[in-house]
């Protein structure tokens, strides 16, 4: 059975001929987007006489594919069972799709060309994917899809999807069972990818490139994920936990009862002056997880409570299980986490620190100066904007951040609360009001300076 990429070559070829070409991309032109459902019209479209198959089934085609890259990866879980976990290995995953596509056959060569025997630089990303309508949500088929890529194409082609791989997706319903969660199984994936006995990093991927064989090696430089898969990777309480931003030691979070008594050292997530954050390092870093591992084992053997245990995961902002990515002893040894992993700052410093307080200010500043409460934020805001079809559904309902559920006094906007989204959204209208709708609720143009 030949794998869609194959299908897909033969498609093109037979769209390059002049003969048929042009009428049969008119036929063609309204079939839309990359589904499955879409190609197979595609195919049905060209029929038995260009393709040469008399019917083609995708899912046997995708079967069939993913069984010569498959990988099967065996962890215990939370109730004794064994969880066969399967992914498409990294590594074969590469040599495979290089081979089917010329395009990436092409790309590789043109890299291999210039880093020759030089370490390529990869990067991974990984964020949570929620299928069905903004609205409805189907929450329970929310899954972690992990993609990566190789820094050394540059900006021009990382933008393209062919030039991204995809080897796990696994509902998240699964990831809980699993002891040590996200984290743990991340931590098997660089092994299999990075450290196993066919890892791209110790033996390589042997790869046949424009007819000449070449052996790709490559180390971790980047790993990406916004603030709550980074909370899941390493083990991290998150940006709302005594410790924001894990790269710096002496950031705490807004409002903490312990920034009074920890000293002129420490300093809030919104304070504006970056020259007294203290930066973290690796050692800190591990103490503090070694530290809260160590409370779990004898909480475990039953010389520790849990009430302590609660106390060190708070004071440190993480909570590891022992199980998971900063306890592994070769990620410790060979990937230097504070430079790899990069900080979600729309999420920390943005939403839960400097972004939120000026737009509680702000709008602090014009009740005082123009009695306008929430109600009138909430009626500006409710209708008569146009949005991008993008975002429309979601900026449509930013009206409710000033409602009578989240600002039950009109007078009282002490603190805006909303998601990053929301912030950075309502942050530039509520600016665009004061400058055009509000001016008639004023008495002095110069109180608008605020």
């Amino acid at each position: 059975m030949p794998t869609v990429a194959r299908l897909a070559k033969r498609v093109r070829k037979e769209l390059e001929q002049p003969a048929s070409g042009v009428a049969l991309l008119q036929s063609l032109l309204h079939v839309g987007g990359i589904s499955k459902r879409g190609l197979q019209k595609v195919l049905k479209t060209l029929g038995k006489d260009r393709l040469g198959l008399e019917s083609v089934d995708l899912d046997v085609a995708n079967a069939v594919f993913f069984e010569s890259v498959k990988h099967v990866e065996e962890l215990p879980m939370n109730n004794g069972d064994v969880f066969r976990w399967e992914m498409c290995h990294p590594c074969r995953l590469i040599a495979a799709m290089v081979s089917e596509s010329p395009q990436l056959n092409k790309l590789f060569t043109e890299v291999a060309n210039k880093r020759r025997d030089s370490e390529w630089s990869l990067m991974i990303a990984f964020d949570e994917y929620v299928p069905g309508d903004y609205r409805r949500p189907e929450s329970n088929r929310k899954s972690m899809d992990l993609i990566f890529t190789f820094l050394d194409f540059g900006a021009k082609h990382l933008c393209h999807d062919e030039l991204w791989f995809i080897p796990i997706s696994i509902r998240s319903s699964k990831i809980a069972d699993i002891p040590g969660g996200w984290s743990h199984m991340f931590t098997r994936f660089l092994d299999i990818f990075l450290w196993g006995a066919n890892g791209i990093a110790t033996a390589g991927v042997a790869l046949t490139l424009n007819g000449s064989p070449y052996l790709l090696k490559a180390n971790l430089r980047v790993c990406l994920a916004d603030g709550e898969g980074l909370a899941k990777a390493l083990e991290w309480r998150g940006a709302g936990s005594i410790k924001p931003c894990f790269f710096h030691a002496n950031v705490l979070k807004n409002n903490c009862r312990l920034t009074a008594v920890a000293g002129a050292d420490f300093v809030e997530v919104d304070c504006v002056d970056t020259r007294r954050f203290r930066s973290t390092d690796a050692r800190n870093l591990y103490d503090d997880v070694d530290s809260v591992v160590e409370v779990r084992r004898k909480v475990a053997a039953g010389t520790a409570t849990p009430a302590m245990l609660q106390d060190v995961m708070y004071v440190t902002g993480m909570a590891p299980t022992g199980h998971g990515l900063l306890s592994h002893p070769r990620v410790r040894m060979d990937i230097d986490v504070l430079r790899v992993f990069h900080v979600d700052w729309a999420h920390v410093c943005l939403q839960d620190g400097t972004m939120t307080n000026d737009l509680s200010f702000f709008v602090e500043a014009c009740e005082q100066k123009t009695q306008l409460g929430a109600r009138f934020w909430e009626a500006q805001l409710r209708s008569g904007w146009s949005f991008p079809s993008h975002t429309k559904v979601k900026q449509k309902a930013l009206h409710r951040m000033f409602n009578e559920y989240k600002i039950p006094n009109d007078q009282s906007v002490h603190m805006v609360k909303g998601s990053m989204s929301d912030i950075l959204g309502v942050y530039s209208l509520v600016r665009h009001i004061v400058e055009t709708v509000s001016y008639t609720h004023l008495t002095l143009p110069t109180i608008l300076l605020v």
